[in-house]
């Protein structure tokens, strides 16, 4: 009925009003101000009436400076917020947000095997590789984003075993 009651409610609203908008995550009892580039941050997860929508553009036909970071253009935050102000209650204190993203530093130790003469290649390769395999979606693949996602070591050793081996030796 065109109203935002639930989380739900927020993220379809969201998702049907704004074609530009891949995903949207809706956090109730949280609010969010200030600037992490700027640190003054204030993230605080215990605010009754708050609720604070984070989105994330959908990369299709944008070159983004870092698609590893995608950030929704502050004039769309403002349409959003917009939009839902007029189809909330009174009573909500609404806010939206950039999602806030966490590096993956990861090190490992790999031995080539014979013929593969050109370390300095294959290492970017692998890089390149396994970069993809973490976030599909700036690259063009089907993998979703994950608010909240947890990655295991065993996973990415598993695709660097499996999937990369198997890559490399049908070249």
């Amino acid at each position: 009925k065109d109203r935002a009651i639930t989380i739900w409610d927020y993220e379809r609203l969201v998702l049907q009003a704004f074609p530009e908008i891949y995903k949207v995550k809706c956090l109730n009892h949280t609010r969010i101000s200030g600037s992490a580039s700027e640190g003054t941050l204030e993230y605080n997860e215990v605010a009754p009436e708050y609720v604070t929508v984070i989105t994330v553009p959908d990369l299709r036909n944008r070159n983004d400076a870092d698609p590893l970071r995608p950030y929704t253009k502050v004039s769309v935050l403002e349409r959003i917020e917009d939009f839902l102000a007029k189809r909330i209650s009174c009573h909500v204190r609404l806010g939206t947000a950039q999602p806030q993203f966490e590096e993956v530093r990861m090190a490992c130790r790999v031995v080539l095997a014979e013929g593969y003469i050109d370390v300095k290649y294959y290492t970017g390769e692998l890089q390149r590789e396994v970069t993809e395999f973490l976030s599909p979606w700036a690259f063009g693949g089907s993998g979703a984003i994950e608010f909240g996602g947890r990655i295991h070591k065993s996973v990415v050793i598993d695709f660097i075993r499996r999937d990369l081996l198997h890559s490399t030796s049908t070249r």
